[in-house]
């Protein structure tokens, strides 16, 4: 398991509630830092390795696939505002084919829709010296100019040799905005994005909570609803003997807002037990010992498996000098943020410095 630099999958579709407030990240990549055409608040969201600077406003709505194989959606306050698309091709790929099928399909919708479509001519929205890819190829369309939500589009495509995937970056213009500005948009936003994380981590970041998680855990759910965020990964069971009788290993991110509104009848341990600990089929805890993160008072709880043939399993794994995982729960209430956290951990003794390495890497907002 690689060691967290020092510096800064759902398959299915699934939707993104956003909170009612989505204040930028102190760190946001700092992309917000650098100059800038719009002089406004901004944040950044990190998902599958891809990361990108946004406008405040704008978060994220839908996703869908995995790593290899995926797409989501960005929404503002009027819907649909800039899609990503991916996927691992063979090594052989015409991106430029590849637009021009892109641009058929929209071509297609928007005949069905009886609304007008008309490709731009190599529209200049992304340099490639400021974004330097084998293959990069931006696009652009443009259709009614009342169309509320989407007017014109405009984008831009690469493949990435570092990561492989093919990359398909998409933003909507609205009634009413010039197409110049919307390619200024997306020409920023663009720049911003980059495909694939360093040093055998992954930076994610969704409404105002980010970390850093190790490559080899995958996305397995997401819940992102108003008011409270959940998301698992696990890291797959080895091949082999080495997997026998193995659990995944699995690291579970939770945010829950309004938190001086929650524990107003009841203490953050109460709390953990009624909605958390008792509701848990997968795991018996022990009882929580005094825990702070960076001043803020919290627990930590350890764990085990509660089926009583994962009990068994751990126990013939022992037997047999196999490592087993070890689980604990950290949580804590912060009161100058009003948000309850959690990081939930279920690790080999080889990767227990993980749960460490996460902590440091948290921000929320």
């Amino acid at each position: 398991m690689p060691s967290r630099p020092v510096s800064p999958q759902s398959s299915s579709h699934s939707s993104a509630q956003p909170e009612e407030t989505s204040p930028p990240s102190r760190s946001a990549r700092s992309s917000s830092g650098s100059s800038s055409t719009f002089a406004i608040r901004k944040h950044w969201i990190g998902w599958q390795g891809f990361t990108f600077t946004l406008p405040a406003e704008w978060n994220l709505a839908l996703f869908s696939g995995d790593a290899k194989k995926g797409s989501l959606r960005v929404d503002d306050g009027d819907g649909p505002r800039f899609e990503l698309i991916w996927e691992t091709p063979q090594p052989t790929v015409n991106l430029e084919k590849s637009i021009e099928d892109f641009l058929k399909k929209l071509a297609r919708n928007a005949k069905k829709q009886k609304r007008p479509f008309h490709p731009a001519d190599h529209p200049s929205i992304v340099a490639k010296n400021r974004k330097p890819k084998a293959q990069l190829v931006n696009f652009g369309w443009t259709s009614d100019d009342s169309e509320p939500l989407a007017a014109h589009g405009w984008g831009t495509a690469w493949r990435c040799d570092d990561c492989g995937r093919v990359v398909v970056a998409h933003l909507f213009g609205r009634a009413g905005e010039k197409p110049r500005v919307a390619q200024q948009w997306a020409g920023e936003i663009f720049t911003s994005l980059e495909c694939h994380g360093q040093g055998g981590w992954q930076a994610w970041s969704v409404f105002g909570l980010s970390g850093e998680i190790p490559l080899d855990f995958v996305l397995t759910r997401a819940k992102l609803q108003t008011g409270r965020l959940e998301i698992e990964w696990q890291r797959p069971i080895p091949t082999g003997p080495r997997g026998w009788w193995a659990r995944p290993e699995r690291l579970i991110l939770r945010r829950s807002s309004a938190a001086n509104l929650l524990l107003e009848k009841e203490t953050l341990e109460e709390w953990t037990r009624r909605t958390m600990l008792w509701l848990d089929k997968k795991s018996r805890w022990q009882e929580p010992q005094e825990w702070a993160f960076q001043a803020h008072e919290g627990l930590l709880i350890l764990g085990e498996p509660k089926p009583l043939k994962e009990r068994l399993a751990h126990l013939a794994r022992a037997r047999v000098r196999q490592p087993v995982t070890q689980t604990t729960l950290h949580i804590w209430h912060d009161e100058e943020t009003s948000k309850i956290v959690s990081l939930e951990t279920e690790l080999l003794p080889s990767n227990a410095h993980v749960a460490q390495d996460v902590l440091d890497s948290l921000e929320y907002e």
